[in-house]
């Protein structure tokens, strides 16, 4: 008897951690997206895993689901996270390839 109260005691627990990790996630949303951020996110990932872990040892459906309702709110936030980011990638403009396109075309052509 004392097992099964101490099963579901951990599972409500879990269940807590889970609520408590996605509010203070949402919370923090706007440091966590930023790229100067160095863990932020990281960290945040850190702490859902090892919450998983216990979901995993306790079979728990309704702690699995609060996992993927979490992850899908970290996912949000990695894709936000990474159109911030500022590359120095050179961007395909079409107008630019076909002028020079034309250019080389009428080279050829006039010698």
């Amino acid at each position: 008897m004392a097992d099964e109260v101490d099963y579901h005691q951990k599972k409500r627990d879990i269940r807590r951690q889970y609520r408590a990790l996605t509010s203070e996630t949402q919370k923090n949303r706007h440091e966590l997206i930023n790229p100067e951020s160095t863990a932020g996110l990281h960290d945040v990932l850190d702490k859902a895993n090892r919450l998983f872990d216990d979901v995993k040892l306790f079979k728990g459906t309704r702690e699995a689901a609060m996992d993927s309702a979490f992850l899908v709110i970290a996912s949000s936030l990695g894709k936000q996270s990474a159109q911030k980011l500022h590359t120095d990638l050179v961007m395909f403009d079409p107008r630019e390839y076909v002028e020079k396109l034309v250019c080389v075309l009428f080279i050829i052509n006039t010698v």
